[in-house]
């Protein structure tokens, strides 16, 4: 068996592993009872808000490709885009989605250096929008929040990334580790993300404009968790949802399972248990946040088989 292979069986199993913990102490009659006395209004409405958010998502990417000089059609990224999201279901975090645009489009431009950093700041934007909407959230609503470290915490976060990205966009900072570093792939990339930061003429302008496109996608990811807090009957402000939200994100993100399956649901738990939620509906609203991503997912699979591979073929 492929290295690959047993990493993503590995990963796979610890997210079922954390899921399974979690039945130890939340029993499954009480998630069947709780989910029979739902709302399933709520979960339809859940569903196509999930759709509209990831449409942001390919909005926000199409506008960096063409800061980048690199003109498409909407709908040609919009393929991409969702096409990518049913990798999303067999890597860690979002690499799959990000390994699939880079290549999909690079293969059929003939131009991979071209694509690899829209990737990268399309990542680095929604980390920093993530951030910027969790401290947003943190200062709207601390009187939620019993532990005031946590808003040290995310601030010096915040920071770190932000320092981040401003290195990153800073293209004699990419010359300097080129010079010093010694690994050939990794200095290959970093020569390409600074070729492609070459093209654009006010990348910290660019960057401000993706972040403000981010924390829309990520106000539709907290809309969706308030959302179904209603389809459970829970009575909760929606900025304690702007607060725990991007933290869960965070930690659905680490790459140690797929999906985010698990880490998510544990996060989810914990933080709804802190405002006094039953542990058994903090868990409910988690698994259909899960059942939604692999549903999207699934029609992005559906978009790449019956249309963009089809397309991408034609057109080649």
């Amino acid at each position: 068996m492929k290295r690959k292979n047993i990493l993503f069986l590995i990963r796979v199993l610890v997210g079922i592993g954390i899921i399974l913990a979690l039945f130890k102490f939340i029993p499954y009659s009480d998630l069947v009872r709780i989910y029979k006395g739902s709302i399933k209004f709520y979960f339809l409405l859940v569903f196509f808000i999930g759709i509209l958010s990831n449409i942001i998502g390919a909005l926000r990417w199409w506008y960096i490709l063409y800061s980048l000089g690199i003109k498409l059609k909407i709908r040609e990224i919009i393929y991409a885009y969702f096409s990518s999201l049913f990798f999303n279901l067999f890597s860690p975090s979002t690499i799959g989605s990000d390994i699939f645009r880079g290549i999909a489009l690079g293969w059929h431009y003939h131009n991979f250096s071209r694509f690899l950093p829209s990737v990268i700041l399309d990542r680095l934007s929604g980390v920093v929008g993530l951030s910027i909407l969790s401290l947003m959230g943190i200062i709207l609503g601390r009187n939620f929040i019993p532990d005031k470290q946590v808003f040290f915490i995310l601030t010096i976060f915040l920071i770190v990334v932000l320092f981040s990205a401003y290195l990153i966009l800073n293209k004699s900072f990419l010359q300097f580790l080129t010079r010093h570093l010694n690994k050939r792939k990794l200095k290959t990339k970093i020569l390409a993300l600074g070729e492609g930061l070459s093209y654009i003429s006010h990348p910290y302008k660019v960057f401000t404009l993706t972040i403000v496109y981010s924390i829309f996608g990520h106000l539709f990811t907290c809309v969706v968790y308030y959302l179904l807090s209603k389809a459970f009957f829970l009575n909760i402000s929606i900025l304690y949802f702007f607060i725990f939200v991007p933290i869960t994100a965070f930690i659905s993100g680490i790459p140690i399972t797929v999906v985010g399956m698990g880490t998510r649901d544990l996060a989810s738990v914990y933080f709804l248990s802190k405002i006094g939620v039953e542990k058994s509906v903090s868990l409910s609203i988690s698994l259909v946040i899960l059942f939604i991503a692999i549903l999207i997912g699934i029609l992005g699979g559906l978009i790449y088989v019956v249309v963009y591979h089809r397309w991408m073929e034609r057109r080649a």
